[in-house]
């Protein structure tokens, strides 16, 4: 590999492990990989480049070993949240973590999806 190939390498390779170790979105880390290939295969075949990088840093992304587990929240840090949260955030933020649903369906939550008398 020439220096600027292994740069590029590189770059890609660091691309997919800070969207996968920030916990982003998998449809913004999908976005990203597309537009990325997209671009340096059109590089390929105007003869441009000889190869695609993306397709090399997507042979690393397999080694890459996610854990399907999140860290929790400790009780001193959800305290913290919601001394710094508006009335509206604290009860997203309350019911997120008593439900253990994820944000945004906390926060699309209405009235009308309660229902006590139900069971499950």
């Amino acid at each position: 590999m020439t220096s600027f190939e292994e740069l590029v390498y590189r770059y890609e390779a660091r691309i997919f492990n800070f969207l996968a170790n920030r916990c982003a979105m998998p449809h913004a880390r999908d976005l990203t990989q597309e537009a990325l290939n997209t671009a340096f295969n059109l590089a390929r075949r105007l003869g441009i480049r000889v190869d695609n990088p993306v397709e090399k840093a997507l042979a690393i992304k397999t080694m890459i070993i996610q854990s399907s587990q999140k860290e929790c929240f400790l009780p001193e840090q959800i305290s913290l949240l919601l001394q710094h949260s508006s009335e509206e955030w604290k009860t997203v933020t309350l019911v997120g973590c008593y439900t253990g649903a994820r944000l945004g369906d906390c926060a699309r939550m209405k009235w009308a999806n309660v229902d006590f008398e139900k069971s499950h």
